[in-house]
């Protein structure tokens, strides 16, 4: 019998208030009922006090980690060693410029995090949103 995959997706999510988290909340409500996925591990931001993510008990369970804060230097270097402790199967990448901050090095940083990963263990898949903003 195969083992069920764990599935990083690296993606804002509600009630973050990143640009795809309403991309994000269907992707993963499917993501989750694929028989294939055992447990999808959640890299979004950090929420204000008081909110926190719910899902519903249908699927693979979800396991969220708190990875960015939005315009923080320290962005790509924190999700670096989240995805790197929570070692996914695979890595699924839902991001855009916007998605870290609204400074230009914080964007620059966010598109190319799949390629700055550090985590050469992880097989990276791209959903790529908004590649060019003038």
């Amino acid at each position: 019998m195969l083992r069920k995959m764990r599935v990083g997706l690296v993606s804002p999510h509600p009630p973050g208030t990143g640009t795809l988290n309403e991309y994000a909340f269907h992707f993963l409500r499917y993501l989750r009922r694929k028989p294939d996925v055992g447990e999808v591990i959640l890299f979004c931001d950090e929420l204000p006090a008081g909110q926190k993510y719910e899902f519903d008990n249908q699927g693979a369970p979800v396991t969220v980690v708190p990875s960015w804060s939005f315009d923080a230097w320290g962005n790509a270097l924190r999700l670096r060693n989240a995805i790197t402790a929570a070692k996914p199967d695979v890595l699924l990448f839902n991001i855009q410029f916007a998605s870290f901050g609204r400074k230009k090095p914080q964007r620059r940083l966010a598109c190319l995090r799949p390629c700055l990963r550090g985590c050469r263990a992880f097989p990276p898949s791209c959903c790529c949103t908004t590649l060019w903003r003038q």
